[in-house]
């Protein structure tokens, strides 16, 4: 909580030195800390709320009091610092962290590269406005309100001398969060059934702390964000929810055409404005500050200029950044209202205040409901608005408009009697409203329907199979096709060997697995040769869906596509000369990095996943872990960004009750010296789940509780 409070207030240096001066610079220039303040002063409207936030920091702040520097945990030895008092500022600094972690930075910067690189008929045809393979939560509805008449530019804005990023970043991918819910219809035991695995960059100590919650008021359980006083994924006795992260922008970047070096006045709508400077003070460890001015616009904050470095590469220069995360919101309200809703329609109303970042949640009752409902404040945008960097002078660029609550996509009590979310884009062609945004590949999705759909009834167990699954349907779907275009005769001995691997592949990502490895090589040289230096290689790495999708698209196209020979390096080559040279190249490359084909060449050996603690001390880390999955398959792990299902949660209706079973990559405390600092993680690789003991009162007794613990209040 200290730690990543420091973070989004730009403290880190002060705690561990000039290198993480940068880091507090972005920090700042984002206005981390202006949109903390702003959303705190949201919450000091809202009294009861309020006084929430104040009682959990007296919590807190008695549990910091009650203990000696010896007892603080054992990085606060090691990093050589004590922790701070806790303040509902940290709170909502904390908030905002997640909200950005869940928003970001976008890839507006690639493509306008790929904009001023092809033009943009091409860019249209490279980044399409919708999904090539759409498979939405919310269709076949009929909607009662037409699409926006909004004005917009006669053509996209090109910035001028526009860099080209040519390296790949070190950033993390898309969250890859999976939900899905089935009907009593459905279900083992005719009462609804949901499950949620929110996928994020794993960290030590473990990013969720599990716990009931229990007052006179309400009786939830699930995970929370260590600093945030509400369940964020859960159930209580009526209803169960999950989330995910849905992709959807609401951060634009707006180029600043400023009037001379002095950046005192801007150009807007043909007029010079005056733009604001801020002085922001970063204490160093070792006893010296370093000023760092940030300037602001209409817009937001100018957060990189001309030339200086960013901690994210992804980030524009010259660019204001308008992030919804800098608007007052109160979701603090939202999953106070969320922790004690009893029905669809107290679960309607919580969303209510959900504003920044957008989520999608999936939602069960003992009523016997199912829903889905894409939340946030979203704003009404023409087609490709906020895809590019936009032009700062003109107004056509602004937000003109804003989506009404009721119009978000949502759905209830489908004829499927299932619903899934995983990050995709939402709805079908019938909805009326554009949206933006960065989708991942279809193939997760997918699977999560295709298996919904086998069967006839499920219980919690099939359930937690589901989560494991490691089944590539990409692979499934591409690899006969490459493997037919391969002139097998050409290739050497060693060759065919690997393909001899491919070709009896299952398609499961296994651990012990050789064909995902040399699979995953074989298709990331075809993304490149395809993309070409038209696309950013840092893009074409982290292959966002629609990017990922169009690619396969191409791949399983009987003829060669005009788009595929504009865009190949060597402009004469085709797909088959193409899936040819990769396919031997990649089998020269993997020998040389992993030696003969052999078990050197398992996925799990290439990939191991390695658990990071969260001030980089790399002994407090755990792994690497050997593990299967990918960014595709429904247990979507990367190991290369530390990044996977950070909780696992089943939840059941019963009529007795209800029952959850529940997983952590890591442990329950964030103390290294603790027995429960990662004794949960080896049965989370194996994804194995235990039963959650969830009370009916703080009086029940059990036979699992090991520990009571009975905390008086302090006074106010």
């Amino acid at each position: 909580m200290d730690f990543q409070s420091r973070a989004a207030e730009g403290r880190l240096a002060e705690i561990l030195g000039p290198d993480l001066i940068d880091f507090d610079r972005f920090q700042r220039s984002i206005g981390m800390p202006m949109a903390a303040r702003t959303f705190l002063d949201e919450i000091e409207r809202d009294s009861e709320i309020y006084d929430l936030v104040k009682a959990y920091s007296r919590g807190v702040n008695a549990y910091i009091e009650s203990l000696q520097p010896k007892d603080y945990p054992t990085e606060f030895e090691l990093i050589g610092y004590q922790p701070e008092l806790w303040t509902p500022l940290k709170t909502a600094c904390l908030f905002k962290h997640a909200a950005w972690a869940n928003t970001g930075v976008g890839y507006a910067l690639q493509v306008s590269q790929i904009l001023s690189s092809v033009g943009e008929s091409l860019m249209r045809s490279i980044i399409p406005e919708k999904p090539v393979f759409p498979e939405p939560t919310v269709k076949s509805i009929s909607w009662p309100f037409p699409p926006f008449k909004l004005k917009k530019p006669e053509r996209l804005f090109i910035p001028p001398n526009l860099r080209y990023l040519a390296s790949e970043p070190g950033a993390a991918p898309l969250g890859g969060s999976n939900s899905w819910v089935v009907s009593g219809e459905k279900s083992f035991n005719g009462h609804a059934l949901l499950a949620c695995d929110p996928h994020t960059e794993l960290q030590l100590p473990s990013i969720w702390y599990e716990l009931q919650l229990v007052s006179q008021t309400v009786n939830a359980y699930g995970a929370s964000l260590p600093g945030i006083p509400n369940i964020i994924v859960g159930f209580n006795k009526q209803i169960a929810w999950g989330i995910t992260a849905t992709g959807v922008d609401v951060s634009d970047w707006y180029h600043i055409t400023f009037k001379d070096k002095s950046k005192d006045e801007y150009l807007y709508d043909g007029q010079w404005e005056k733009s604001r400077k801020a002085v922001e003070t970063i204490a160093v460890k070792g006893d010296f500050v370093v000023k760092h001015e940030v300037i602001y616009t209409r817009h937001g904050p100018v957060v990189r200029e001309d030339g200086t470095p960013a901690p994210d590469p992804f980030v524009p220069e010259q660019a204001a950044l308008r992030w919804l995360g800098h608007d007052a919101s109160n979701e603090i309200r939202g999953f106070y209202a969320l922790n004690r809703a009893r029905n669809h329609d107290e679960f309607v109303s919580s969303l209510t205040y959900f504003a920044c970042p957008p989520l999608g949640f999936i939602f069960a009752s003992r009523d016997g409901d199912i829903a889905f409902r894409q939340q946030g404040k979203f704003p009404a945008r023409w087609p490709y608005q906020g895809r590019v960097i936009a032009d700062g002078s003109d107004p056509l660029y602004l937000w003109q408009d804003w989506i009404p609550f009721e119009q978000n996509p949502h759905i209830r009590n489908p004829a499927d009697n299932y619903l899934s979310s995983a990050n995709q884009y939402p709805v079908d062609e019938s909805y009326p409203h554009y949206i933006a945004g960065t989708f991942p590949s279809h193939f997760r999705i997918k699977r999560i329907n295709q298996l919904l759909e086998q069967k006839d009834r499920f219980s919690p167990a099939d359930f937690l199979q589901m989560q494991a699954d490691v089944f590539d349907l990409r692979a499934a779907t591409l690899l006969p096709r490459l493997i037919e275009l391969l002139n097998q005769e050409a290739l050497s001995q060693e060759e065919r060997e690997v393909l001899s691997f491919l070709s009896e592949w299952d398609y499961k990502v296994d651990k012990a697995a050789i064909a995902p490895t040399a699979f995953a090589a074989w298709l990331n040289s075809i993304n490149f040769s395809i993309w070409g230096d038209k696309v950013p290689l840092c893009f074409q790495a982290e292959r966002p869906g629609l990017i990922d999708d169009l690619a396969a698209h191409f791949i399983l196209q009987a003829s060669e596509p005009s788009l595929i020979e504009n865009m190949l390096i060597h402009r004469k080559q085709t797909l088959i000369e193409v899936n040819q040279r990769s396919f031997q190249e990649i089998c020269n490359s993997l020998k040389e990095k992993l030696g003969p084909l052999g078990e050197e060449w398992e996925w799990g050996r290439v990939w191991g996943l390695r658990i990071p603690h969260l001030s980089g001390i790399e002994e407090l880390g755990a792994g690497p872990l050997k593990i299967g999955g990918n960014g595709v398959t429904i247990n979507d792990v990367s190991a290369k960004h530390s990044f996977g299902p950070s909780w696992r949660l089943i939840v059941s209706f019963t009529d007795q009750g209800v029952k959850a079973w529940t997983s952590l990559p890591g442990g329950q405390s964030g103390d290294p010296r603790s027995e429960h600092y990662i004794d949960q993680l080896q049965k989370w690789a194996q994804a194995e789940m235990s039963e959650s003991l969830y009370l009916d009162s703080p009086d029940a007794e059990d036979d699992r509780i090991v520990l009571k613990l009975d905390l008086e209040p302090a006074p106010p």
